[in-house]
């Protein structure tokens, strides 16, 4: 399953998300016949985006396939350009209905794009990115309660190697890896290689984490 990105405006299927406000849509491959589908969604869904963060699950309240989508922009983006953030909403599609789901009002990590984020049990663990300017030290780690879709702040008890907060980062396993920054003469990638023990840090025990 796939949500946002963009179309060349040249592209049929960019008049699908030309108003992003009113893309109510995702698209789903079938794995057996290789052909794409161009699926409705309902309920109060995200606006369409770019640079965001997209993560499948198998929810524990009742084993249905998750989308979780939140962050980003809704701009029209060009490659290796960038707009306005997005809020922090989680959005929640599930994927027999293909009915939406918002978080409900409470705390938000501050806006950004070009950020990371794994599953832990029943939690999403971001990490880093940008908004308008630098994600804060104090922003850099958050948690994203997948069943009721709300966020937390994670304490991290001790600092990284170097670059506390890097957009454009791959966080796999607790191993935070790669990014760039930037400067008046563009992006350069870094050299970022952390470890990120995760054991405790969610406050759920490691067999509730062990589950599908």
């Amino acid at each position: 399953v796939v949500f946002g990105g963009d179309f060349e405006d040249s592209d049929p299927e960019f008049e699908h998300i030309r108003d992003r406000q009113a893309a109510a849509l995702v698209y789903v491959l079938d794995l057996d016949t290789a052909v794409w589908d161009r699926v409705t969604t309902s309920g109060p869904g995200p606006a369409w985006r770019s640079l965001h963060v997209g993560v499948t699950h198998t929810s524990l309240s009742d084993s249905t396939e998750r989308l979780v989508v939140f962050g980003g922009t809704e701009d029209h983006v060009q490659i290796f350009s960038g707009g306005d953030v997005a809020d922090m909403n989680g959005f929640a599609l599930n994927l027999k209905t293909f009915v939406w789901q918002r978080s409900p009002p409470g705390r938000r990590p501050a806006p950004r794009m070009r950020f990371s984020a794994e599953r832990y049990g029943r939690h999403l663990l971001v990490y880093g990115g940008h908004g308008n300017g630098e994600i804060s030290a104090a922003q850099t780690y958050w948690k994203l309660n997948l069943l009721t879709l709300e966020w937390s702040t994670v304490e991290v008890v001790n600092r990284p190697h170097s670059h506390v907060t890097v957009p454009g980062n791959s966080l796999a396993g607790g191993i935070l890896m790669g990014g760039v920054s930037f400067s008046l003469l563009g992006a350069h990638a870094v050299p970022k290689l952390d470890f990120l023990l995760l054991d405790g840090a969610f406050g759920v025990p490691p067999d509730h984490d062990a589950r599908p």
